[in-house]
């Protein structure tokens, strides 16, 4: 059974206690027209980020509790996001620095400490 979190609360988040009045069967069996990807607690359509919940969502409020992560990497040269990650191979004697979003590598024949220092001594 489709159904629409907006239709049904008017607007999204709403409070935990009003958001807990759906039908449980409806919210775990049913399929959300706004998709898949919502609160259960509050039913933002932004789960991730934690500033979206209602103010009385417990997910709101870890962002008090858990400030958000800054990538030791910084933010990638190219796109300037910080979805910098940092892979390497023992066997293969390689370390690569990868951007997920715009695909940016910077690579070597080197531990991943020493890629990470070249990487910001280099990219800064």
């Amino acid at each position: 059974m489709e159904y629409s979190l907006i239709e049904i609360f008017g607007s999204l988040p709403v409070t935990p206690e009003k958001f807990a009045t759906l039908d449980p069967k409806l919210k775990w069996l049913g399929k959300a027209s706004e998709g898949d990807s919502w609160c259960t607690t509050c039913g933002t359509l932004d789960p991730q980020t934690p500033r979206a919940h209602h103010q009385k969502c417990c997910s709101y409020l870890d962002a008090d509790k858990f400030p958000e992560f800054e990538n030791p990497l910084g933010t990638c040269p190219d796109c300037e996001f910080d979805y910098l990650r940092i892979d390497s191979s023992r066997e293969l004697q390689y370390s690569v620095i990868t951007c997920g979003d715009c695909g940016y590598e910077f690579s070597g024949r080197v531990p991943e400490e020493t890629l990470t220092e070249q990487f910001l001594a280099i990219e800064r």
